[in-house]
């Protein structure tokens, strides 16, 4: 009975301790302070999950979504953007390899996320368990993770809702890719803008038509124009429009859709050595004087290819405070759309201009030993430089022999094979001949008189000499002695409307020779014209003046020939139309030209000193 007993107050005292073990517990977990802090705690965690999170989101997303960077990228404003285009290869991760990072990267913060303490009680977390949810307009985190506060265990459902429309960026930038590996927008809009740029800027392929024209480019002047024309396409590449404007690219869709709630923007590196080069380096297009006697002319083809390889980062903000960047890489191979495996870096030879070490001085003058200014002098690829307003220029090039031209286009050109320890210290040129175009109209006007109410036409009235109004179109030069693969235009004189005169610099007149002047003209008429060598005197009138016959008619063109010799000034060109008013019809069946010789008093010589002059026969 006494072992029972002592086995009852045992009994009895366990009942009542855990009774009251019970009772504080639940007391303590139900007390105002512990339920309210349990509510801070859980807040504070959510905080942290949301911007944590947010932040492995971001990381991912500029990272070209990859959480860590990946070989296959490239570094960009501080960041490591993967590519997901490589020429004509795709390499786009697929958005379930983007959620696994995400979770990845988000799992890892939450394994540094250590809360040991919070307001004084202890406190732990540990994760069981993770969702990722890409939805369109956002991303779902949903997680199981064991929350114990003060030794009580809390609620350990957390959900967290990230602002970012991953899935339609990703499926803009998918299409992006898809598309343009097929078109390959890039390439396309940079070669056309770099085939439209002034050939003196960013030479690509034309005909040098003057003799001692150069174009001198070195490899920073044509890393400066590229990356201007790369940066300008970036900006003028347009999306979802259609349109004509040839310089702007436009992408009016992708696979059939448009993206319009998107801003898409392209970032660019800085073009180096590595990835961009010329065929030619420097480029150094030279029109030195002809060795051929059967064409005085200076006439050089020439052609520059351009190679291209720099990353560019597609950066698209969707959300705001949301954006995904991705790399491509376009490339540009001798100025054509290129194929590659991956990136590679180009290799350059030693630029033998930088390098060059022998000096040279010179001083260029015209025939009365006059300094010339701004003129150009090359030693073989390499530009010393334009003279200065004494004449002279000075620099380095290199060691031996190549040719030095000396070129100004109001000047006889300089070339020669030298050495550079042989270069002239003067070289005097002489000033090119300036011929004044002078075109001028008379209406020749006939006496009338009508019989049986037809109008009969008799001898000529008068002739009104004028300026012209709008009857030609413009004149060119050509040579007749020169070889039928040089008849090309080298001279363009733009007439306009309603101009008399136009001043034309001849550089390629050295010495006589027999030219043609073709007109093209809006009206039907007879011509005739005349060369004078000395030009308009003090009076204004010219002298010295030949008076041609009327022209040949060739393909449509009225040519006139005329000799070019030393001194020669000025060429007059007259048209003789009938007159048109309401009394006096237009005439078709006088034969002017039989007739020049009897008008022929009212050109020679022809008056400059009027705007209009009445001729009466």
């Amino acid at each position: 009975m006494k072992a029972q007993a002592e086995i009852v107050i045992v009994l009895a005292a366990l009942i009542l301790v855990i009774t009251l073990v019970t009772i504080v517990f639940q007391t303590g977990l139900n007390s105002p302070d512990i339920t309210n802090l349990a509510s801070v705690f859980r807040d504070e965690v959510n905080r942290r999950l949301y911007e944590g999170s947010f932040d492995i989101v971001k990381t991912i997303s500029l990272q070209g979504g990859v959480l860590d960077p990946v070989p296959n990228s490239v570094d960009l404003a501080g960041t490591k953007v993967a590519y997901w285009q490589m020429c004509q290869n795709k390499a786009l991760p697929s958005l379930a390899d983007i959620r696994k990072n995400i979770k990845l990267g988000i799992e890892r913060f939450v394994s540094n996320l250590n809360i040991n303490d919070f307001q004084g009680k202890k406190a732990s977390l540990s994760l069981k368990d993770l969702d990722i949810i890409i939805r369109n307009q956002d991303i779902l985190a949903t997680f199981t993770l064991n929350t114990n506060l003060a030794g009580y265990d809390l609620d350990p459902l957390y959900e967290i809702r990230i602002p970012a429309n991953l899935a339609e960026v990703y499926n803009f930038a998918s299409d992006f890719v898809d598309d343009n590996v097929q078109k390959r927008h890039f390439e396309r809009f940079l070669l056309s803008l770099m085939f439209r740029t002034d050939e003196n800027i960013l030479p690509t392929s034309g005909v040098l038509t003057k003799c001692g024209q150069a174009i001198i480019r070195t490899w920073d002047d044509v890393q400066e124009q590229i990356e201007k024309l790369r940066d300008y396409s970036f900006v003028n590449t347009v999306f979802w429009a259609s349109g004509n404007d040839e310089f702007k690219y436009y992408i009016p869709a992708l696979n059939g859709k448009k993206y319009d709630s998107l801003k898409i923007n392209f970032l660019g590196s800085d073009l180096t050595r590595s990835n961009l080069q010329s065929s030619r380096n420097p480029i150094s297009i030279i029109n030195s004087k002809t060795i051929s006697i059967v064409a005085p002319y200076c006439i050089k083809d020439y052609r520059v290819d351009y190679s291209l390889n720099s990353p560019v980062a597609v950066k698209v903000t969707g959300t705001p405070d949301y954006s995904f960047n991705f790399a491509i890489l376009p490339f540009i191979d001798n100025n054509k759309i290129g194929k590659c495996s991956g990136q590679q870096a180009f290799s350059y030879g030693s630029d033998i201009c930088t390098e060059a070490k022998c000096d040279v001085k010179l001083s260029v003058l015209d025939v009365n030993d006059r300094p010339i200014p701004n003129t150009q002098v090359n030693f073989g690829a390499c530009s010393v430089g334009k003279t200065d307003f004494s004449g002279q220029v000075k620099g380095k090039v290199p060691c031996g022999i190549s040719e030095l031209v000396v070129s100004n286009p109001k000047y006889t050109y300089f070339a020669d094979v030298v050495s550079s320890k042989s270069i002239p210290e003067k070289i005097k040129l002489t000033k090119l001949p300036t011929i004044n175009i002078n075109f001028y109209r008379a209406d020749v006007i006939r006496t009338l008189s009508y019989v049986l109410n037809t109008p009969s036409y008799g001898e000529i009235e008068r002739v009104n000499i004028g300026q012209i109004q709008g009857d030609y179109i413009f004149a060119k030069f050509k040579s007749k002695t020169a070889s039928p693969w040089s008849q090309r235009e080298f001279i363009l004189v733009n007439a306009g409307l309603n101009k008399s005169t136009v001043t034309s610099q001849v550089v390629d007149f050295l010495s006589p020779d027999n030219y043609t002047v073709e007109v093209s003209t809006m009206k039907r008429a007879t011509y005739k014209y005349q060369v004078c060598d000395t030009g308009l005197g003090g009076t204004g009138i010219a002298k010295d003046c030949k008076t041609k016959s009327a022209p040949t008619v060739f393909n449509g063109k009225m040519v006139f020939d005329f000799e070019i010799k030393e001194g020669t000034k000025d060429i007059y060109i007259t048209s003789l139309i009938p007159a048109e008013s309401e009394t006096r019809q237009e005439q078709t069946d006088f034969d002017y030209t039989s007739n020049i010789a009897e008008v022929s008093k009212c050109f020679d010589p022809i008056s400059t000193t009027k705007p209009r002059e009445v001729c009466t026969l």
